[in-house]
């Protein structure tokens, strides 16, 4: 369990909570009424989870310090996390995300997500803070985001 400002010492009490909160922090990043700078590189992710997180953790937008795996899932060692999301910001603008052709984008936008899910940049929230920013990489596109409002 990690230590949270909030003091829960119970999981289930601290997951219910941190669902909640997140789920708020996001619809505010959604609606704009929570502004986040599209960079499409590293501060960018930084900020997205420092805004989901902060409230409840002092390592919010902190990049992890100690490789980890899950399960059989092995992340890239923490220095390689700066090389990948290097590549990940050079990939985005990079890429014409105009095309009109489903197939395309849904193979540039796993292309993206490949690089900073296997990045793992945080020591939890990567998941939600990963479909944020995959949102606005989708932004650029014509059709605009992908999320679920």
């Amino acid at each position: 369990m990690l230590r949270n400002k909030l003091g829960i010492t119970e999981q289930t009490a601290l997951s219910v909570m941190e669902r909640a909160h997140t789920l708020r922090q996001a619809q505010r990043i959604a609606t704009g009424r929570l502004p986040t700078e599209r960079t499409f590189d590293d501060s960018h992710l930084q900020a997205i989870h420092s805004a989901l997180f902060s409230a409840m953790y002092d390592s919010a937008g902190q990049f992890r310090t100690v490789d980890i795996r899950r399960g059989v899932n092995e992340f890239a060692r923490v220095n390689d996390i700066p090389a990948l999301l290097g590549q990940m910001h050079r990939r985005v603008p990079e890429t014409d995300w105009s095309v009109d052709d489903p197939d395309v984008f849904a193979s540039n936008i796993a292309d993206t997500f490949v690089i900073v899910k296997f990045a793992h940049p945080f020591r939890d929230g990567n998941g939600r803070t990963t479909r944020i920013f995959l949102n606005h990489v989708a932004e650029l596109r014509p059709f605009g985001s992908i999320s679920r409002r």
